[in-house]
């Protein structure tokens, strides 16, 4: 970190509110479709560009400080505090120290990277991490003493993303956004939901229940001569269903594996199993343990779907929370206002229908986006909207 540690820090903190610092992963996937909508996917970055964008105010002696500084390193690197990380110090911290008793869990305090210690815009001090552990960090020894309640907050190399940009309020005050993008490799680890069907994993975060936003999509293609009615081919004959959600991670422990998953997908390039979190399918018969077949309420889906792809899997949800993930081999519509699927085994377990909290449809999707948002309330919640789209695969 040689020539790092005497990086100028930017420790002007995010204004308080909702959503109050957005955190952008930008990844890049090379998509190259095929008239069937089968695809091949490349990515093409080792790491993906990683932005902090959020409000500012700059009042007075801290304004000026700042005025000065990015005049003189406004084309160069600084040390951004990761704000949502920051950690206080349960104990007074003495000059010449080199343990911090902190909790790192979760947070992004990484050996061979800086951490900042306290919040102040014009007084802090940087030091590099050797190693970390559960119980906190070890650095270089540290130059002053910092009491009790101070913050400590990981550190990443960013530069401006565009020009330093302030608005006056009063002739002392100032606000404006900060915009910086990381300029260093991103440390986190790429993991895959634990809970996997058919050897691939099942999307675990529950999205907020905000009203999502479906669709089925189509790969069409036309002919028009510009005289007589189009002529249009559904030359993939397949319907490829997209969803929107928003996925809100509370606590460390379900932000962290809110990231983890999202560099798991590497853009658009990881597939895994979304189920659509709709009552897809309305059960209207108890359901037995050795049971292979499944009545469920009419719906046409013997007529227009008979496990097609991306509708012959499904999830069943239980008010108690089991869940069970299965494959619909059979279909009938006997005629009387039911549906009878038969599934490739049995639950296992006696379901009966008050039960059951919701038959929802797996289908196999990867991000259609290679963008990710992620809106920090606080250090504690995070919101994410994302948006998958059905892929022509089948395992």
């Amino acid at each position: 970190m040689a020539d790092e540690a005497t990086l100028p820090v930017f420790s002007v903190c995010p204004n308080d509110g909702d959503g109050a610092l957005m955190e952008r992963l930008i990844f890049r996937t090379d998509v190259l479709d095929a008239q069937d909508a089968s695809e091949q996917l490349r990515g093409t970055r080792y790491t993906p560009r990683r932005l902090f964008e959020y409000e500012m105010f700059l009042e007075d002696d801290v304004r000026r400080f700042m005025a000065s500084r990015a005049f003189g390193n406004g084309g160069g690197r600084w040390q951004l505090p990761v704000w949502v990380d920051g950690v206080a110090l349960g104990a007074s911290l003495p000059s010449g120290s080199t343990a911090v008793a902190i909790d790192t869990s979760d947070r992004e305090f990484v050996p061979g990277f800086a951490v900042i210690v306290g919040d102040d815009a014009t007084e802090s001090e940087l030091l590099e991490v050797t190693a970390v552990d559960g119980s906190g960090l070890t650095v270089e020894p540290t130059t002053r003493t910092w009491p009790a309640g101070s913050m400590v907050y990981p550190a990443v190399v960013a530069r401006f993303d565009g020009p330093w940009t302030t608005q006056a309020f009063t002739t002392g005050d100032a606000f404006g956004t900060a915009r910086l993008v990381c300029a260093q490799a991103n440390p986190f680890a790429s993991v895959a939901p634990s809970t996997t069907y058919r050897g691939l994993p099942v999307f675990s975060l529950c999205p907020r229940a905000n009203e999502p936003e479906s669709g089925v999509g189509r790969v069409l293609d036309s002919f028009d001569d510009d005289l007589g009615i189009p002529a249009v081919f559904d030359i993939a004959e397949l319907a490829i269903p997209t969803q929107s959600v928003m996925v809100t991670a509370e606590g460390r422990e379900e932000a962290a594996e809110l990231r983890s998953l999202i560099y798991w997908l590497d853009g658009m390039r990881g597939v895994l199993w979304f189920p659509t979190y709709q009552q897809d399918l309305r059960v209207v018969a108890n359901i037995g343990s050795s049971a292979t077949q499944i009545t469920v309420a009419a719906c046409n889906y013997t007529l227009d779907v008979a496990m097609a792809l991306n509708r012959r899997d499904i999830r069943i949800e239980t008010w108690g929370g089991a869940v069970y993930h299965r494959r619909i081999t059979a279909c009938a519509a006997p005629g009387d206002g039911t549906e009878l699927l038969t599934i490739d085994s049995a639950l296992g377990a006696a379901v009966a229908v008050a039960d059951i909290k919701r038959i929802s449809f797996l289908q196999l999707v990867r991000s259609d986006s290679d963008i990710f948002e992620l809106a920090w309330w606080t250090g504690e919640t995070v919101d994410c909207a994302m948006t998958f789209k059905a892929v022509r695969r089948d395992v």
